[in-house]
C-alpha cells in the first residue's frame, strides 16, 4: 500500500504542475480543476498511507477530517469541493467557468 500511495502523490504533483502551467496560460477554470484535482489525490496519498485503503471519495472535507487536519486545511477544502463542480459545468455558478 505504502508503494501505492506513492504513485498517488506523484500523479498529485503532476497535477499541480498542470495547475501551474493552466494558470501560466490563463485558463483559470482548468487551473483551479487541476489545483483541486492535486489536493484530492494528495489527500488520498495521505489516507491511503495511514489506513491502507483506498476511499473512492471526491469530497475532500470528508477526507480532511478522517485525517484530523487542521480547520485551515478543512476551510481550504470546502471551497476546493465546490471548485470540482463549477470549474467544469457552466450551469453550476451561473458564470461560463472559462
Amino acid at each position: 500500500m505504502k508503494e501505492e500511495s506513492k504513485y498517488w502523490f506523484e500523479q498529485a504533483q503532476s497535477d499541480l504542475r498542470a495547475s501551474k502551467h493552466s494558470l501560466i496560460s490563463r485558463d483559470f477554470d482548468w487551473s483551479c480543476f487541476q489545483a483541486q484535482q492535486a489536493v484530492e489525490k494528495s489527500l488520498k496519498a495521505i489516507y491511503l498511507k495511514k489506513f491502507e485503503d483506498l476511499k473512492k471519495v471526491h469530497d475532500l472535507v470528508f477526507l480532511a477530517q478522517k485525517l484530523h487536519l487542521p480547520i485551515e486545511y478543512i476551510d481550504l477544502c470546502v471551497w476546493f469541493n465546490r471548485v470540482y463542480i463549477e470549474a467544469r459545468y457552466p450551469d453550476m455558478s451561473g458564470v461560463i467557468p472559462s
